[in-house]
């Protein structure tokens, strides 16, 4: 318990953070002023013991955003809606160069707490699973996020725990905890669907094999690995279609020059129940960042 000082504390805090945020805890966005404010008094000790903070590369662009963001907030539909999006990714920079400053003192910390969350939410999937209670949320890390049940969240969350468990290959005595989790990170890509989420892990994969040399030694590990992926992939094309695209983008565009200025960030939901010939088609979000800038920034 010797090293376990203020930036232990902090991950502490950090986990319990992504626990409230992965069970979508009503009322949430209190929650996260509350844990702006901690990261806030964060950055204020690292100033003080660090001297100095570190902007990581790209903060410019994400400043640019925010500005850009908040300017959105005087035009926006339902500006508190917009400000509730808006409260998240403040939350995510200040997490971004809370980590970028510690990434010596967290080191394994940091992943060791993604794979206790990677558990914790599938513990949780399965104890509601067994309950028969597996009702849809759409916000939610572990529970159906519609009602035909054909996309979950947690599959996202994993990619990260099939990458720290891929990165400690070489390191893990115990190979039968290894593949337990490849398992378990199998079960999870095959019952949430999501594709976003297969073609991340082979981002994943392909950055490990270009870092180190573990998985370009273990070649064959690598090929049935990646025969996996695709085996996955190929099934969620059996449960919801892999080449016609989801009507979202076809309302986005259906939107533009209905306000100069946008409709602010989050009322995709204003757009999508007003679009005509797509009844039947309604989301309350656009699913793609970039898609979301266009129909709240115009730009």
């Amino acid at each position: 318990m010797k090293d376990f000082g203020i930036d232990k504390l902090f991950l502490v805090f950090f986990c319990f953070f992504l626990i409230l945020g992965g069970v979508h805890l009503q009322n949430f966005f209190y929650s996260n002023i509350f844990f702006i404010f901690l990261l806030a008094l964060f950055l204020i000790y690292t100033l003080k013991t660090k001297k100095k903070i570190n902007l990581p590369h790209g903060f410019l662009v994400y400043s640019l955003f925010i500005s850009i963001f908040v300017l959105s907030l005087f035009w926006s539909v339902n500006p508190f809606i917009s400000l509730y999006f808006l409260s998240l990714f403040i939350t995510g920079g200040l997490i971004w160069v809370i980590f970028y400053n510690y990434q010596k003192e967290f080191g394994k910390w940091s992943e060791n707490l993604i794979l206790f969350l990677g558990m914790s939410f599938l513990g949780l999937y399965l104890f509601n699973l067994i309950k028969g209670n597996l009702e849809y949320d759409s916000l939610s890390l572990f529970l159906p996020t519609t009602k035909n049940h054909n996309h979950n969240h947690l599959g996202d969350y994993w990619t990260l725990v099939l990458v720290v468990v891929l990165s400690r290959f070489i390191e893990w005595k115990d190979k039968g905890w290894l593949y337990f989790s490849f398992l378990a990170g199998f079960y999870v890509l095959l019952l949430s669907l999501s594709r976003s989420a297969m073609v991340s892990l082979l981002v994943g994969v392909f950055y490990l094999s270009k870092k180190g040399e573990f998985l370009r030694r273990r070649k064959l590990y690598l090929i049935f690995f990646l025969l996996g992926i695709l085996f996955l992939f190929l099934y969620s094309g059996t449960k919801k279609s892999i080449l016609l695209s989801r009507p979202y983008f076809s309302q986005a565009m259906g939107s533009f020059g209905d306000r100069i200025y946008g409709f602010g960030y989050g009322n995709f939901g204003h757009i999508s129940r007003q679009a005509i010939g797509f009844e039947g088609n309604y989301s309350s979000y656009t699913h793609n960042l970039i898609l979301e800038m266009f129909i709240s920034e115009t730009i």
